[in-house]
This record gives structure tokens, sequence and C-alpha cells, in this order.
């Protein structure tokens, strides 16, 4: 027998979300941009993909004036944080993610194989050149066609766990 069964007796065997639901938890169902700004955690990028490049998670800073650069080489003279990608299908100055009014933006730097996003409904889409691109929690970030730098965005309360040993060829820097 139930301890609060005598309760129950009478009200509906369902109900919906609504009558249970803070009105918090209602704005977050209508309003995504009201859940990212609730959610109290770090920004990270997780490789994704069984053949992918990078093997690494990348924090992203939340900090207005440090952008990531992503590119297969290490920028000259840049301040912010640098992510180096071995692959062909990535350019030298390929990506930059910056965070600006609450959000994260992804900019394509006229790469030659483009930059792609795709959203947790799996629409995928290429990211304009030079044009800041809102992404999302759960977005997945391809930089190149060969979806062998992809990324899932992830907002986490605790970093990952980095693995210890870097295979071979692989460069993560932060400059």
């Amino acid at each position: 027998m139930f301890l609060h069964s005598s309760k129950l007796e009478g009200r509906s065997i369902c109900c919906r979300l609504s009558d249970k639901a803070s009105d918090q938890l209602q704005r977050w169902f209508h309003d995504d941009d009201a859940l990212e700004r609730a959610v109290n955690g770090e920004w990270f990028l997780l490789p994704s993909g069984s053949e992918t490049v990078v093997s690494q998670p990348i924090c992203l800073s939340r900090n207005e004036d440090q952008p990531c650069i992503i590119g297969c080489e290490t920028p000259q003279n840049f301040s912010g944080m640098s992510l180096v990608i071995p692959s062909p299908q990535v350019s030298k100055m390929h990506a930059r993610i910056s965070y600006k009014d609450g959000a994260f933006f992804l900019i394509d730097l006229q790469s030659e194989h483009g930059t792609y996003i795709t959203d947790n409904e799996g629409r995928r889409h290429r990211v304009s050149p030079n044009f800041p691109t809102r992404f999302h929690a759960t977005d997945v970030i391809e930089f190149g066609s060969d979806k062998r730098a992809a990324f899932r965005v992830k907002v986490l309360r605790s970093p990952p766990k980095i693995e210890e040993k870097k295979e071979e060829g692989e460069m993560l820097q932060a400059v």
C-alpha cells in the first residue's frame, strides 16, 4: 500500500506537464535562449564521430575579447585562443568562434572547404563566409566537408575527463 494513495483517489491518472511545471520551466519550452542562459556550465566542443582528427574537448571562452581561431596552423600575432586541426579540409585560418551578448557565434573565414552546423533536428547548413552565425548546445560544428573535424557543442557543469596520451600528429594549442 502506498503511503499517500488516499490523497490520490478521485484524481485523473494522468496529468499535464503544465499542471506541474513552474513558470520558469514553461518559459524554457518556448524560449531556447532562456534555457541556455539558465544553464550554469561551461561550453565545450566535443569531438564527434569515429574518424575525427581531434580527440580532446575544447572549452569555449565567454570572454568577448578572446575569440577562438580554428585553422590548420597557429595564427601569428593573435592574443586569443587557437585550435590547430591537422586536416587537409581545414584552412590556415578556417573559422572564428566568439562570444557576444550572451551567445556564441561562428564565423567562417572564407575557408576553402566550408564550415557547417547541424542542429539537433538534423538540419545541416553551410555557414556563410564572414557572417556571424549563432550556434546552440547540441549542435554539431564541422570544419571542412569530410566530417573528420566535427564537434558536438555541449554545456557541462564539470569539465570532461581529458585523456593523458595524445595521438600522433594531433595538436591542440591554447595561445
